[in-house]
């Protein structure tokens, strides 16, 4: 009985990990191209601005006037909306909640590994414990988008294990996902 109880926090916290990770891998990369974006403006204008300076004529220093307060306003709005959604904060937090389920699985191959074989002396306290840091951390968890669990389902529904012991946040998306027939 006990066995089949820490085998199923283990298969959701492994999903977890999964998801959470996937999560901060891809926030990650959506940080990286708004900061390398707004890199990429920032030396642009001062490349331009340089060159700018060379040339005495009116017309193009208006122009070059005019097009870096253009470019600046535009790095403005690139930074702005990387902090509006602070991708960066949420890919950290992601990738905290994904440690933290991955300290669970950590706890319990070793308790596991401890008693192989006489799965019977795990405590109910233990699976207590356990209990109350996934559910801690669930409570934590960031919105995971749908996206990220499509492409958990494309990976893992059909793997036994992980099919019979979908997380909540999963099973939560499987009755809300729309059904492709409705809107033929």
């Amino acid at each position: 009985m006990c066995e089949k109880v820490v085998k199923k926090f283990l298969t959701k916290a492994t999903s977890m990990v999964w998801i959470h990770q996937e999560c901060s891998d891809r926030l990650g990369r959506v940080s990286w191209w708004i900061n390398l974006s707004s890199t990429a403006l920032a030396s642009l204008t001062s490349t331009t601005g340089l060159a700018g300076l060379l040339i005495a004529d009116s017309n193009a220093l208006t122009y070059f006037i005019g097009g870096m307060v253009a470019s600046n306003s535009l790095i403005s709005l690139v930074g702005g909306i990387e902090q509006m959604y602070s991708i960066s904060s949420r890919a950290e937090k992601h990738k905290s909640i994904a440690r933290g389920y991955e300290g669970i699985v950590r706890k319990i191959h070793n308790e596991l590994d401890l008693y192989e074989g006489d799965y019977e002396k795990i405590t109910r306290e233990f699976i207590r414990d356990i209990q109350g840091e996934y559910e801690a951390l669930t409570k934590e968890s960031p919105d995971i988008p749908p996206c990220v669990l499509k492409k958990f389902l494309e990976n893992f529904e059909d793997t036994d294990q992980v099919s019979k012991n979908l997380p909540a946040v999963v099973k939560k998306y499987l009755n809300c996902r729309p059904d492709p027939e409705n809107f033929v």
